[in-house]
């Protein structure tokens, strides 16, 4: 799920909620590469709305190290205006595993905010990710 450098990519999923804090890479079957990967990427638990990942690239892009990240609601990165479209295409996967910006096969780009409130814009592409030994029929849980 990677796009150019300096852009967001972004993983949204729903499936019984890990803590945030106990989430790891590898648990989603991404290990090193998360970490290497040039681009910002941002996993997020679809049913609480909070980010659960953040790589090195995230923090360049959007000025939040891991630590202030990872727990935080995902809204931190919304601007205010599409904060109700962001809320209801999180209810609306949580609800049916569907959503008009995840069913996409191609990225979209929007703006976004970095720390303090500069708005960005950033190439969003979201994809399901399910974790290792999940049944393939439930609805992902990150994205």
């Amino acid at each position: 799920m990677a796009v150019g450098p300096g852009k967001a990519s972004t993983i949204h999923t729903a499936e019984a909620a890990l803590p945030e804090a106990g989430v790891r890479p590898e648990d989603l079957g991404i290990g090193v590469l998360f970490s290497a990967m040039r681009d910002a990427v941002v996993v997020g638990d679809a049913v609480s709305g909070r980010i659960v990942l953040w790589n090195p690239a995230a923090q360049r892009l959007f000025g939040y190290t891991a630590e202030q990240a990872v727990g935080q609601l995902l809204e931190i990165l919304v601007p205010e205006a599409l904060k109700p479209r962001h809320r209801a295409g999180l209810v609306r996967y949580a609800e049916s595993g569907h959503g008009r910006l995840i069913d996409r096969d191609a990225s979209v780009e929007l703006p976004a905010l970095g720390k303090g409130g500069a708005e960005l814009t950033v190439e969003l592409s979201l994809a399901p990710v399910t974790r290792p030994g999940q049944d393939p029929a439930s609805t992902p849980q990150y994205v």
